[in-house]
């Protein structure tokens, strides 16, 4: 189980070790809970690209915004030091 991609132990059949070394434990000897564990896993999955994409999106949008807004800061930087809004 260790070398498993994913281990799913049964929490009251299965020894301590087994439960330690899996990266799931199902507290019940039922293995039709796996189905909803998959379907939970597949939300779960859909979830977290959707918060990715979006950051990146964000990220994106504001380093796009940054390019005009740098030029036009530094160039309202020099018109204050050249005394224009006095």
């Amino acid at each position: 189980m260790a070398r498993a991609q994913v281990g799913i132990a049964m929490g009251a059949a299965g020894s301590d070790v087994a439960i330690e070394t899996a990266d799931i434990a199902l507290m019940d000897d039922d293995l039709s809970k796996v189905t909803g564990l998959i379907d939970l896993s597949t939300q779960t999955m859909s979830v977290v690209r959707e918060n990715v994409t979006a950051a990146i999106l964000i990220k994106a949008s504001f380093a796009v915004l940054a390019f005009p807004g740098g030029d036009s800061c530094a160039r309202l930087s020099a018109s204050f030091r050249k005394g224009h809004f006095r």
